[in-house]
């Protein structure tokens, strides 16, 4: 058992399972043997749907066990602004934590960095994903955090935006200069004695300070962090289409994509003109869903999965979800409007410091030796080296609470110091949530309990091609084109397990030969929950 070091008020409590019961008792990190002992308590568990009801975790991987998000060890000032928003729309907590996390060290970027001894710095840099399936909130989170800062940067671009009478004016006068110049030293004259007084110098319009992007190439991203020093965040609701994307899918995008996590100068070579960036930083806040968590996370163990902070909190699809309300959310707006103001620092570790605590610091040299140990013993390299980040991860937690606390308390400036307090809390957030949220991604990622993958494409083929009573046959269905097979021998057992579930129930009426007709009615909640499946 590992020892968190932490006061009661923040160790871990007892892993309450849905039916209400207690799971088996379970440290702040727990190792793989304990996870599997909680797999084993949820499957003994008493089914206490109601009756009738059919049982819809069958069409979902079968995952590690993840605590809930324990909102109620952030400060005050964060927690209130997260259950704000939790109120007026339906989604996790992790989910808008860890995107929040991520936004908001995404508005500082180089302005700040943590000092957490004389020779050690940390940039205020995070990559939040969200794992999810659809229809759990993933979009929610993502409007109200990172969708807030993308909403400012437009409120800033289009106030910056020079009209385009000005434009065509400016380009006039610029061909008009040109074409003297030339004439000018075709006549022997020498440039200086060019006459130019007739034209009014007009002072360049203030380029726009861009804080996020969702489609930049690869050469304009550097293009971006040429313009401004504070490094950029970058967003997509599907993280796929930003990572496998245009911009980041070559070897180079996939580097700069590693580099911008610690910061760091960056030479670039273009057309034998190689330009200097001091600071090489970003953040990354996007979400995904469960299906594509490979795509996304392996890419020849390059180390892109232990850099994120990864939420894979343990719930599924939600048939209840509400549709958006009316009432608009607090967010983090005027926070991050605060923030994104904060002079810049030039290099990565140029903005202003804010030091560790020399208490703090003991605490997180406490914290990391388990972590160590269990990297140690540890199989698979993205395993490891999520639990090696693991202190990182703390650190740049840490920092981003104290600063947003800070913020929320309506103090000017940044905070001088990150507390032995938010420490504790950023420490207790990584055991309790983040480390077993990455175990459950990367163990998904190597396919680790994921057995039931026909099943769930047999149940998305019924669901796609029942009629309106929901009705089908199974041998018209097994037989159709584009059928996940027609092997009579795969089907019959999972239709068996299919109305074990109560998920579909078989329809009165014999043939013939005394047989069954092969002809059943899928419940509506399946229906919609198997649509959902990737």
């Amino acid at each position: 058992m590992i020892e968190t070091n932490e006061p009661a008020d923040l160790q871990q409590q007892p892993v309450v399972l849905k039916t209400g019961r207690v799971a088996a008792d379970q440290p702040g990190r727990r190792g793989l043997e304990a996870k599997a002992a909680t797999t084993a308590a949820l499957a003994d568990e008493p089914d206490e749907r109601p009756a009738g009801a059919p049982d819809l975790t069958l069409l979902f991987p079968s995952l590690l066990p993840v605590p809930p998000f324990p909102l109620d060890a952030l400060p005050p000032g964060l927690r209130k602004t997260i259950d704000q928003l939790l109120k007026v729309r339906l989604t996790d907590p992790a989910f808008v934590a860890t995107a929040a996390f991520a936004t908001i060290a995404g508005a500082l970027g180089t302005a700040v960095y943590l000092q957490v001894s004389p020779a050690e710095q940390e940039p205020c840099s995070i990559y939040g994903i969200n794992i999810g399936a659809t229809h759990t909130g993933k979009t929610v989170a993502y409007d109200f955090t990172a969708g807030e800062l993308e909403r400012l940067d437009m409120e800033t671009a289009l106030q910056s935006r020079v009209p385009a009478g000005r434009q065509r004016i400016a380009k006039v006068v610029e061909q008009e200069r040109d074409r003297r110049l030339r004439q000018a030293i075709r006549q022997g004259i020498k440039v200086g004695e060019a006459d130019f007084a007739v034209f009014e110098e007009e002072p360049p319009a203030a380029p726009a300070g861009l804080h996020t992007t969702n489609d930049a190439t690869y050469a304009g991203l550097l293009d971006i962090l040429e313009q401004q020093p504070r490094g950029i965040l970058l967003t997509h609701q599907e993280v796929r289409s930003l990572v496998r994307g245009t911009m980041l899918r070559s070897p180079a995008g996939r580097a700069i994509l590693l580099q911008g996590y610690d910061g760091g100068p960056y030479r670039r070579s273009l057309h034998k003109h190689p330009t200097l960036i001091p600071a090489l930083q970003f953040s990354l806040c996007g979400a995904t869903q469960p299906s594509r968590v490979v795509e996304v996370l392996d890419s020849d163990g390059d180390g892109f999965a232990s850099r994120c902070l990864l939420a894979y909190p343990d719930i599924q699809y939600r048939a209840d979800l509400p549709d958006r309300p009316n009432a608009k959310p607090i967010g983090f707006g005027p926070l991050l409007r605060r923030l994104s103001a904060l002079p810049a620092g030039a290099t990565t570790f140029g903005g202003q410091a804010v030091q560790l605590e020399v208490h703090g610091w003991h605490k997180l040299k406490s914290a990391n030796r388990p972590w160590s140990k269990l990297a140690a013993d540890l199989s698979g390299d993205a395993l490891v080296s999520a639990f090696a980040r693991a202190r990182s991860h703390a650190l740049r937690i840490a920092l981003v609470i104290e600063i947003a606390e800070h913020g929320l308390a309506g103090k000017s400036g940044l905070p001088r110091y990150v507390t032995e307090e938010t420490m504790r809390v950023a420490i207790h957030l990584v055991n309790t949530f983040y480390l077993p949220s990455a175990e459950r991604a990367l163990s998904h990622m190597r396919g680790v309990g994921d057995t039931d993958a026909f099943l769930r494409r047999i149940a998305r083929w019924i669901a796609q091609n029942v009629d309106a009573r929901g009705q089908f046959n199974v041998r018209v269905l097994r037989m159709l084109p584009r059928s996940p097979t027609r092997d009579a021998a795969i089907w019959e057992p999972i239709i068996d397990r299919l109305l074990q579930a109560r998920c579909i129930t078989t329809l009165q009426g014999n043939g013939k030969a005394g047989r069954p007709r092969g002809d059943f009615i899928a419940d509506a909640a399946f229906v919609a929950a198997a649509l959902t499946l990737a």
